[in-house]
């Protein structure tokens, strides 16, 4: 990963927030301000929508696919609720296939000569795939999705491939404000398979704009009803006309520890290798990208 600073590096979408984590997918959106005296007060003006509406909403949502390749290079800042913070260096590439959006990520190991190396297949069969120690690759379990990138971070697999979005069994929930935005709610219910993964989750409860259907927030639930993790955009950057998402904070609630995800330069429009995103070339190190291609953020 070292030299891949040398020249330039990466990682998540635009506002693919659909690729957190994250996290990170989902489709280039226009953000406007709010107006109003006070929005954070006013309650949503939504109108009314049926379940069949609300069920193209999350098609539309689960259907989404970038415009070209991209690459961020990003920081993950790990905030324990005491004592200093940690920061981790990464880079992500971003593509897509027929079967979905794909993502391929490195993550700089401390104090080790090899990144954490991975591929996420995004979509309604999502996948995940790991580079071992002896250089191969290998398809993570599901109950390995859970287990964090690294140690001392929050983020998982899980919270980019973000399966939630494509689960059948939905409720719909009362919309709400979201950083300022009408957002419709949804709770989305995992399918059986995950109760031998995860036993303690019920739910996913996300926020979607209502005008843009991006994701805002979304909570893991658990039997009692609690949030567990809370996942929450916090910010947005224009680049090359596209809004991305800057900065993601994975909060737990019960620790009140966070991890947050920040963008630190993006290239959009790419046209990067297809075998890059094959677990065989995981292998192989992907192209430099010409460091005219990014924009750098402060």
């Amino acid at each position: 990963m070292r030299r891949f600073f040398l020249g330039i590096s990466c990682f998540w979408p635009r506002i693919f927030v659909s690729s957190f984590m994250l996290l990170l997918s989902l489709a280039p959106i226009t953000l406007e301000a709010v107006r109003g005296p006070n929005p954070l007060r006013e309650p949503p003006r939504l109108a009314p929508a049926n379940r069949e509406e609300l069920q193209d909403l999350l098609r539309l949502l689960g259907s989404q696919r970038p415009q070209g390749d991209y690459c961020f290079d990003f920081k993950l800042r790990h905030f324990p609720r005491r004592g200093p913070f940690t920061d981790y260096r990464g880079r992500l590439w971003g593509g897509a296939d027929e079967a979905g959006s794909l993502n391929r990520i490195h993550l700089d190991i401390k104090d080790s000569p090899q990144d954490l190396v991975l591929l996420l297949q995004r979509g309604p069969y999502p996948r995940a795939w790991k580079l071992d120690a002896d250089g191969e690759p290998r398809e993570l379990s599901q109950a390995e999705w859970f287990e964090p990138l690294l140690p001392g971070v929050l983020y998982a697999p899980f919270h980019i491939l973000m399966p939630f979005i494509y689960w059948e069994n939905w409720e719909s929930l009362p919309p709400e404000r979201v950083k300022g935005r009408p957002a419709r709610q949804f709770l989305m219910f995992p399918p059986e398979g995950y109760r031998v993964s995860v036993p303690e989750l019920k739910a996913i409860r996300m926020a979607l704009d209502a005008k843009f259907n991006a994701l805002l927030r979304a909570d893991l639930i658990d039997m009692q009803d609690r949030s567990l993790l809370s996942f929450k955009v916090l910010t947005f950057k224009k680049v090359q006309e596209l809004w991305i998402p800057r900065s993601i904070d994975l909060v737990d609630t019960t620790t009140r520890d966070k991890t947050r995800f920040q963008v630190e330069a993006a290239a959009l429009n790419l046209q990067l290798p297809p075998e890059i995103f094959t677990p065989q070339g995981l292998k192989a190190d992907p192209p430099l990208i010409p460091i005219e291609r990014f924009d750098f953020f402060p």
